[in-house]
């Protein structure tokens, strides 16, 4: 069970990571003309990267719970 966890909270950081930096490639593209659309497409990407990092909090305190019985 522990091991899913970790490997879980494994899968979680680096999709974590993943997302950070295709939301920065764009950003350095962009040289002071913005593109709505390719506005949008970050506004989505950091949404779902808020709501990974959010997750990962709450699972971090499961799986410390879980390891300390």
């Amino acid at each position: 069970m522990v091991a899913g966890s970790l490997e879980q909270l494994s899968s979680r950081a680096i999709e974590i990571e993943h997302l950070k930096l295709t939301i920065a490639k764009p950003r350095r593209m962009q040289f002071g003309r913005k593109s709505e659309k390719l506005d949008r497409q970050l506004e989505q990407i950091e949404l779902r990267l808020e709501g990974l990092q959010a997750d990962d909090g709450s699972a971090d305190m499961t799986t410390t719970a879980a390891v300390k019985r």
